[in-house]
């Protein structure tokens, strides 16, 4: 499930002229290419059907679905089509390009606490102990080919204030 605000919705939607039951220039056939090309997913999914079932309204069910990473993606697509191919006002294309780096934003800052994590259990402990225990990780041990990940996880994680 993506996590878009109404605020963000309302711009999409006037964006891509939503409000009548399209989405930007797209016949039923063209909507259904489009998405399949830019995230491999079948808008026409009985998953996605929402109100009416208009490509308006698929494409409001594809958001109340979909995590934010596949979300963004489609909306990058979207937005590329909609500055190349119509005379989009940039001051809501940028608001939606803002909008899109936000749900990037928020799958990074995830991906980031993820690796962080790991880090955490593959070195184990704070930072002093971190390169204490590395040494002796390395000193001790006979597979020594896991010292590149476990250095590459201590420096980055001690960067980041562990």
């Amino acid at each position: 499930m993506s996590s878009l605000t109404s605020l963000e919705k309302r711009t999409l939607e006037r964006l891509f002229d939503m409000s009548s039951g399209y989405v930007l220039n797209f016949s039923n056939r063209t909507f259904h290419e489009f998405v399949l090309d830019a995230v491999r997913l079948d808008i026409y999914d009985a998953k996605y059907d929402y109100g009416s079932g208009s490509k308006a309204n698929r494409l409001r069910g594809f958001w109340v679905v979909e995590p934010d990473h596949v979300v963004a993606s489609l909306l990058d697509h979207m937005l590329a089509y909609a500055k190349q191919e119509l005379a989009s006002d940039p001051d809501l294309l940028g608001r939606a390009q803002v909008i899109v780096a936000r749900l990037r934003g928020a799958v990074a800052a995830q991906l980031s606490a993820q690796r962080r994590k790991a880090c955490r259990q593959l070195v184990g402990g704070g930072p002093n102990q971190v390169f204490e225990g590395l040494h002796v990780r390395y000193a001790r041990s006979s597979r020594a080919a896991t010292l590149p990940r476990r250095a590459a996880c201590t420096a980055s994680a001690f960067a980041r204030g562990f």
